[in-house]
């Protein structure tokens, strides 16, 4: 049952199948378990017959495992690093969706030099190729430029994002 017809993850249980019918029996048979067991759901935190959902900041649907556009916006909230800490931190962000990012570590160089010993903290142009900026002032990490060359026109821009919320959206 593990790992063919449930998934657990500390305290969240996904229950899957391909076909409607088998979802059925599928659940049938956990419940059973769970009440073999003594084990009691929180009706309020269940949901029944989704086809997507998020588990461990991701994705899940028929499509595979997608970014959270949430993961993604927060990313794109974050101010330039000011400091070394800044900087892992952002890195960190950007490594949590890293599989969803073409060539994402030789992107980055120009941030990883930042992390140097007695390398000072300036956003330099090299840093700022590895982030578009917005027309309203906003960072845009890497993730957003891939495979979309665009200059300061702001339709381009425009066009840029839309194909990549297009793209994470059908990987």
């Amino acid at each position: 049952m593990m790992h063919k017809e449930v998934e657990v993850y500390v305290d969240d249980m996904i229950a899957k199948s391909k076909e409607g019918e088998d979802h059925l029996v599928n659940l049938k048979r956990l419940f059973d378990r769970l009440k073999e067991y003594k084990l009691r759901l929180n009706p309020a935190k269940c949901t029944f017959g989704a086809r997507s959902g998020k588990l461990l900041g991701f994705v899940v649907s028929e499509r595979g495992i997608e970014v959270d556009p949430d993961k993604v916006k927060a990313i794109k909230e974050l101010p330039p690093p000011s400091s070394v800490r800044e900087v892992r931190g952002f890195l960190g962000r950007l490594n949590y969706i890293a599989r969803f990012i073409a060539n994402l570590t030789d992107k980055c160089q120009p941030l990883f030099r930042l992390l140097r010993k007695n390398a000072s903290i300036e956003w330099d142009e090299e840093c700022i190729s590895t982030v578009l900026i917005s027309p309203d002032g906003h960072y845009y990490p890497v993730a957003v430029k891939i495979d979309f060359p665009c200059t300061n026109n702001v339709a381009e821009y425009e066009a840029c994002i839309l194909g990549l919320q297009a793209t994470l959206d059908f990987k």
